[in-house]
């Protein structure tokens, strides 16, 4: 079963990526949205070519999407999509310790 990490760049999403594959799962793609104006990632602030380059780093495919003009919601159901589309079966998170991530 293909997953994909979804992350902002930062130690957490690096961290689930690494126990993921200690645990054997075939982790093939970056996802990340970006905001669509500024070309920088909500959380970290960071260009979204960064992330890019961070996810070959890692062996891994990104697959990236803009809001603007669409909301995050919007955007992050693009991304999902183009993920099921490339064949991902699951997602990988390493942020779900946040409070509001985890409620959303």
């Amino acid at each position: 079963m293909p997953y994909a990490l979804m992350s902002s760049g930062g130690k957490d999403g690096t961290l689930a990526l690494d126990r993921a594959r200690r645990q054997g799962l075939d982790v093939r793609w970056m996802g990340c949205v970006f905001e669509g104006n500024t070309g920088r990632l909500r959380f970290h602030g960071v260009r979204h070519e960064l992330i890019a380059t961070q996810a070959v780093a890692l062996g891994l495919e990104p697959v990236l999407t803009r809001t603007h003009p669409d909301d995050f919601e919007t955007a992050f159901g693009r991304l999902l999509v183009g993920l099921r589309k490339r064949g991902c079966t699951g997602l990988l998170f390493g942020n779900i310790s946040l409070a509001d991530v985890r409620a959303w």
